[in-house]
């Protein structure tokens, strides 16, 4: 029979596995919204990249002022809860700054670029970079498991990257604002069994309750 402890840190593992899944769908998702808006070029598309970056960075720079041997359950999930409805949120702000704010045929300059940008991806980044930090601090000090959390968050973002790019978008020809609907549905799947894995069997049947409705919005609309 599995121990607390090992559940705890399995879970924390799935938490870096589904930062890395979330944070790579969006960013592939995201880009491809600004670019539509932006005409962008190689340029472009580099300047996007390193602002995602720089903002991440500063997030995880942030999560050294945490302290070590608390417990951080519940701020990581509230931090996982915002995370998964950022990029929704960018992507309604990307659409409104395309066809309400944005003259026809203006092509913006670089520093407009960068400024609109980096509006929109600060909450995200900033959040996910301070979220890897703060699941790295739960693991604990041992080498081990640091290792394993920075895996399972590069795993994680091969397999949010090759679904969303691959499958989604390439394959099954799904538009941006549907991807990102099924990539918060996956994660509302994910919250679910995470709380139940935990014994919260109220606050799983309350994730489950979500995502069908989502589901059944989507296959509505």
């Amino acid at each position: 029979m599995e121990t607390e402890n090992n559940i705890s840190n399995r879970l924390l593992f799935a938490d870096a596995f589904f930062l890395g899944f979330t944070l790579l769908g969006a960013q592939i998702i995201l880009l491809r919204e600004f670019l539509l808006v932006f005409s962008g070029n190689e340029l472009v598309i580099g300047l996007l990249l390193a602002i995602w970056l720089i903002i991440t960075a500063a997030g995880s720079w942030s999560g050294r002022f945490m302290r070590t041997g608390r417990n951080y359950d519940n701020l990581i999930r509230v931090l996982f809860t915002l995370l998964v409805m950022y990029p929704l949120a960018a992507a309604f702000g990307i659409e409104y700054f395309r066809n309400d704010l944005l003259e026809p045929g203006r092509m913006l300059s670089l520093i407009e670029v960068a400024g609109y940008s980096s509006l929109l991806l600060f909450p995200l980044c900033v959040t996910g970079g301070f979220l890897f930090v703060l699941i790295n601090i739960s693991a604990g000090d041992t080498k081990g498991k640091l290792q394993n959390c920075y895996a399972f968050e590069s795993l994680g973002s091969l397999t949010g990257g090759a679904l969303i790019s691959l499958i989604f978008i390439f394959y099954l020809e799904i538009d941006n604002f549907k991807s990102l609907e099924y990539l918060i549905i996956l994660n509302l799947i994910f919250f679910g069994i995470h709380d139940f894995r935990k014994g919260k069997y109220m606050e799983s049947f309350v994730f489950a309750g979500i995502t069908l409705g989502l589901l059944l919005f989507i296959h509505e609309y």
